[in-house]
């Protein structure tokens, strides 16, 4: 429906899936409701059931996989945006002149959205449960939740039940659940799918039934090794972890030593290409490999976009991480991580790569990266992502590099202004101590900004005026136009609300025009604007 080619945004595969037509006509009784919240444990086939339902039913849909990276909502947005129904204006980005009315903005946002959307149409969300307790998401659902129109709905897919945030949902009615209880296999479900896999012995898929209890999952493993029905008398574990545990391990022991070493490299990668497989295995034929455990079931998702890629289930990923520990020296499992986030680097995913970089602890090359980033990430409204990576350096390192300070302290002038004043106040010492002029012109434009989002006493830029006159007459060669217009955007707002009356101000108004046209970045385009247009009603007030 959306042309979306990320993994993030495509629909799961499904390849020899069993149509659970008892929950599908659940699913058609309960989108007489807005919202369906399916939930319950791992492996009880919950992605299947909807991926299954919406293929079925053939209906238009946008599929939309929640990872930890939404816990910043304009990261939800940037993304939720790239999925929706194409049209000549795209849907808004979270940036600053937004942030204080984050509820107003996601009302307004989910009523473009789902007026894009064709009639019948469904926006899938998955694992819900990756939205942290204290994410603003749940705040953002509350509100659009209410924008669902007629003939739209809403299925939530989580390990958890709705969260509190949700509960009005509950009582008026307008959210209905499907459960563990309604997940849970039936007899003849777990007969369906034993005969789909080539067992026919009545008694022995009562076998499977009983000791499975109705866990989806449990019940495939069992059918891939059917001879553990015959040569093992135990029960396997009670909780869902530990028989997630149990099969995840005759997956991997039953497997070639060639699939095992690919099994365990690729865990390392979040999603898998081909391409990524094979360079990071060394494994030519590791695309057949991946191919066969997703026919298989064994827990690997197959996501079809501009190139086919392949996720394991979290959990499952979590075992293949834990054995590559036990089985590979530090050095080498270090040198496999280090491997991976290159590979993630060059293929463009560089929040994945970042995340490797960090836990090796290679703290220059994700402060390249994050440098490299910082500009399109504040771009995008997406301030508090960039926050999270630069908090996730130690903070010795951050000290030692201030443009890592100064950018932390940038992402904060719209949404804490006090704060980042400090911050940046610390930095700009930091960048004097080095003699760095062009840092300095920066964190000084930021901090004049900070007395506008807090507006505070205008009075205090006084001081600052002439130091970044003095800095910008210095500095001729910043590293990018977008650094040099957020410097004379800075000039040109203190000279306008404080001295609009000094003969340089034409000048700088000039310069930042000048900078406009060559920045590629729209959105700071758009604030140097504002303040342009601040400057022209300042001096038009002047002459009344």
């Amino acid at each position: 429906m959306t042309g979306a080619t990320l993994p993030k945004l495509s629909r799961p595969r499904l390849v020899g899936a069993v149509a659970r037509l008892r929950l599908f006509e659940l699913l058609d009784q309960r989108r007489a409701n807005p919202i369906i919240w399916v939930a319950s444990p791992p492996g009880a086939g919950k992605t299947t059931l909807v991926a299954g339902y919406l293929e079925v039913r053939n209906l238009a849909h946008i599929w939309y996989q929640i990872d930890s990276g939404d816990n910043d909502p304009a990261t939800f947005f940037y993304y939720l945006g790239r999925a929706a129904p194409p049209k000549k204006v795209p849907l808004p980005l979270l940036t600053a002149e937004y942030v204080s009315d984050l509820d107003g903005f996601g009302r307004r946002f989910f009523r473009d959205l789902f007026a894009r959307m064709p009639r019948p149409s469904v926006l899938v969300l998955d694992n819900y449960q990756e939205a942290a307790a204290s994410s603003s998401l749940h705040a953002i659902f509350r509100e659009a939740f209410e924008e669902i129109p007629e003939g739209i709905n809403v299925i939530v897919i989580s390990r958890e039940p709705p969260p509190s945030a949700l509960a009005r949902f509950n009582a008026s009615q307008k959210l209905s659940q499907l459960q563990w209880g309604h997940l849970r296999l039936t007899a003849t479900e777990s007969r369906d799918i034993s005969i789909s896999k080539d067992l026919n012995e009545e008694s022995r898929i009562q076998t499977l039934y009983e000791r499975c209890d109705g866990w989806a999952a449990g019940l495939i493993l069992m059918l891939a090794h059917g001879n553990l029905t015959h040569t093992r008398a135990e029960r396997v574990p009670d909780s869902q972890q530990s028989i997630f545990d149990y099969f995840a391990g005759e997956i991997f022991d039953k497997a070639p030593a060639e699939h095992q070493d690919l099994l365990m490299k690729t865990a390392f990668l979040p999603r898998i290409t081909s391409e990524l497989a094979t360079k990071i295995s060394g494994n030519t034929d590791g695309a057949n490999i991946l191919e066969l455990f997703f026919r298989r079931h064994y827990f690997t998702d197959r996501r079809d976009g501009k190139d086919v890629t392949y996720q394991y289930h979290a959990l499952f990923r979590d075992f293949l991480l834990n054995t590559a520990r036990q089985t590979f020296s530090a050095a080498k499992y270090a040198e496999i991580s280090r491997d991976a986030a290159d590979l993630l680097r060059r293929s463009g995913q560089v929040e994945d790569a970042l995340s490797l970089y960090v836990e090796s602890r290679d703290w220059n090359v994700a402060t390249e990266i994050i440098q490299a980033e910082a500009q399109n990430s504040l771009s995008q409204g997406r301030g508090e992502t960039l926050r999270r990576w630069v908090d996730g350096l130690p903070k010795r390192h951050i000290t030692e590099t201030p443009w890592l300070a100064y950018w932390h302290g940038a992402s904060l002038v719209p949404v804490m202004p006090s704060e980042a004043g400090k911050q940046l106040d610390e930095t700009f010492l930091h960048f004097r101590e080095r003699d760095d002029s062009i840092g300095q012109a920066v964190c000084v434009a930021a901090v004049v900004q900070t007395y506008y989002f807090e507006a505070r006493d205008f009075t205090q830029i006084d001081k600052w005026i002439p130091i970044l006159e003095n800095l910008l007459s210095k500095s001729s060669h910043f590293p990018s136009k977008e650094l040099e217009l957020a410097a004379y955007t800075g000039m040109l707002m203190a000279l306008a609300y404080r001295q609009p009356g000094n003969p340089k101000l034409p000048g700088y108004l000039d310069q930042v025009l000048d900078l406009i046209d060559a920045s590629h970045d729209a959105n700071q385009t758009a604030s140097a604007l504002f303040f342009v247009l601040t400057y022209c009603l300042l001096i038009l007030s002047s002459f009344h």
